[in-house]
């Protein structure tokens, strides 16, 4: 499991859905409604849309220092029009094993953030496990919603 954060929040994703990890780079600005989209970066090619973790959950941007980094992850729908998504977040340093079976659903987060797919505590703290493939085609879907 890959660990990050926003805040002093803990967020685990499995890492095999991980694509690849980046330092922070200079994002180009694009218009977009959708608050948490900011902005995109150059990744083989294309023009990869980034959204910031920390505006996504806690409603303030991610802070930008060595420790902050965008994740690559691809889109379930390799045939979509948007193949790959960037994810800013913080402190993305660190991997855990854990078996995903320790992560316990919560009825209520997963009604507000379908993407989240349990919790588990650990003796720092609570984690909350993303399901990254949920949480790419959530956000394409709303990005194609915004072209019409």
């Amino acid at each position: 499991m890959l660990i990050f954060y926003s805040g002093d929040e803990r967020f685990a994703c499995k890492a095999e859905d991980v694509l690849e990890i980046i330092p922070l780079v200079a994002l180009k600005k694009i218009q977009s409604s959708h608050k948490c989209l900011i902005g995109s970066v150059n990744y083989g090619g294309l023009l990869v849309p980034v959204l910031d973790w920390g505006l996504l959950q806690m409603e303030r941007p991610s802070q930008r220092n060595l420790h902050t980094r965008i994740i690559f992850i691809p889109h379930p729908d390799m045939e979509s029009d948007i193949p790959y998504l960037g994810i800013l977040a913080e402190r993305v340093t660190t991997t855990l094993e854990a078996d995903p079976s320790r992560f316990i659903s919560s009825p209520v987060a997963l009604k507000e953030n379908p993407y989240f797919s349990g919790v588990m505590t650990d003796a720092v703290g609570t984690i909350e496990l993303v399901d990254l493939k949920v949480l790419a085609r959530l956000f394409a879907e709303q990005l194609k919603k915004q072209e019409v």
